[in-house]
């Protein structure tokens, strides 16, 4: 499928990336993430969870559990980005 000058060309570009997007969306792991990333057209990285100050033990182990999820969403991110 070619994309013209013509007068519908834009739209085609439009709509072709759109299903591009649902594609990614459905295939890819975090493939929400990853559409968001096309929108942007720029690697959009999660958060970072911060550490309180003084934590509990509890609190703790949830930072370190939140910290582990991001690395691993990040990571997953790249893959799918390459």
């Amino acid at each position: 499928m070619g994309f013209t000058i013509a007068r519908d060309g834009p739209d085609l570009y439009l709509k072709a990336v759109k299903r591009l997007g649902l594609y990614v969306g459905d295939t890819y792991k975090n493939g929400s993430e990853l559409e968001m990333c096309q929108e942007a057209k720029e690697l959009i990285l999660p958060v970072e969870p911060t550490m309180p100050e003084n934590p509990t033990p509890h609190q703790h182990k949830m930072w370190d559990l939140c910290a582990a999820a991001v690395v691993k969403n990040e990571e997953t991110l790249r893959q799918n980005m390459n």
